[in-house]
């Protein structure tokens, strides 16, 4: 079995480490970020026609966001849904 595929069997869905961040568990942000960081990253690449220095700050923003606000998260939803359209709120927000 491939170890990589193996590691990744064994962590805890994003909507687990949600849940942590919701009760407090500020560490659970950077699971989050491990595994939707590069995605988010490329979202917005592609949405701002690669403004780097612009996307990686976006990025941020996204997991600032996701930390000051996840009490608004609504459980039994997709996390990736979530993070996705705080990314296109942020993409939105800076086009305008």
């Amino acid at each position: 079995m491939n170890a990589a595929l193996a590691a990744s069997e064994l962590e805890p869905a994003p909507e687990y480490w949600m849940q942590c961040l919701k009760a407090g568990q500020e560490e659970a942000l950077a699971h989050l970020m491990a595994r939707f960081e590069k995605p988010i990253f490329s979202f917005l690449y592609r949405r701002l026609q690669g403004e780097t220095g612009v996307v990686q700050e976006l990025t941020q923003e996204v997991f600032l966001k996701c930390l000051q606000h996840c009490q608004r998260f609504e459980n039994g939803r997709p996390v990736a849904a979530w993070l996705f359209t705080l990314a296109a709120n942020a993409a939105t927000d800076h086009l305008r």
